[in-house]
């Protein structure tokens, strides 16, 4: 089984949210980081968006590495909704898993998501 979890908007460190979460039927991870021009307003925002996502992407890669799960890291510019559909549209994937984030941008996406009948999209809640 293969799960998708996007690094969005709130770049906060979730490796221990969801080394937590995953089980252990999910065998292959992809890690995908969406960098949205309309949210980083400058190449500065950009760039510190994408250095510390990158950051928790290896973070958490290493985490689920230790769980011999296997994983890789996309880094995606564009609108978070379409690459966040499309990576798992293409990459065969059947659960997306999404940090709770306090954002009408972030439950306008996990809407959106949430109606495909290609794969399922689990909420991850802070407290997990």
């Amino acid at each position: 089984m293969r799960a998708l979890i996007p690094i969005i908007i709130s770049n906060q460190d979730a490796s221990t949210y969801f080394a937590k979460i995953i089980p252990k039927e999910i065998k292959k991870i992809t890690i995908l980081i969406v960098v949205d021009s309309a949210i980083q307003k400058t190449s500065a925002d950009a760039a510190n968006f994408l250095a510390e996502a990158q950051q928790s992407a290896e973070s958490l890669r290493a985490i689920l590495g230790r769980k011999r799960k296997t994983c890789e890291v996309i880094v995606e510019w564009g609108d978070i909704y379409n690459k966040i559909d499309r990576t798992a549209r293409l990459k065969g994937i059947q659960k997306i898993y999404l940090l709770e984030q306090e954002s009408k941008d972030f439950d306008a996406i996990f809407k959106e998501l949430s109606k495909s009948k290609d794969y399922k999209v689990e909420l991850v809640k802070r407290s997990s």
